[in-house]
């Protein structure tokens, strides 16, 4: 079986930090979070839950107009390892088509919840 490639490090020759945030976006927690980052000239990663996307399409766009990294981190949270293939496909895919319409950005990154991973996320990162 074919283990998903996870990165926890990466090799640099400067000292910086990568900063994400999960779960959103959230209508009232995530407007704050850009103001300060934009305060700050602080770009970060989201990893956007799919049904969230379909809530608040105005902050997507935001965040990509302030130049973060958006990527996908589920339809709706589920524990990956207790569905079938096709079901963590299509968690993986519905959230991918979405950030897509709503932002024009293909999201390259997935974060499955909980770090929970099957191998159906190497074979959806695959095609």
């Amino acid at each position: 079986m074919n283990k998903p490639i996870a990165y926890e490090k990466a090799q640099t020759t400067k000292q910086q930090i990568a900063l994400s945030f999960d779960d959103g976006p959230d209508k009232l927690i995530t407007p704050p979070i850009l103001g300060i980052l934009k305060e700050k000239g602080v770009p970060a990663t989201f990893f956007f839950v799919g049904e969230q996307v379909s809530y608040f399409p105005q902050l997507e766009k935001r965040m990509v107009d302030e130049g973060h990294t958006i990527a996908n981190h589920s339809w709706d949270h589920p524990e990956l390892s207790k569905l079938y293939t096709s079901q963590v496909i299509q968690q993986l895919k519905s959230t991918n088509e979405i950030i897509e319409k709503v932002t024009g950005v293909k999201a390259t990154l997935i974060r499955p919840p909980y770090g929970d991973f099957t191998p159906a996320v190497p074979l959806y990162l695959k095609k």
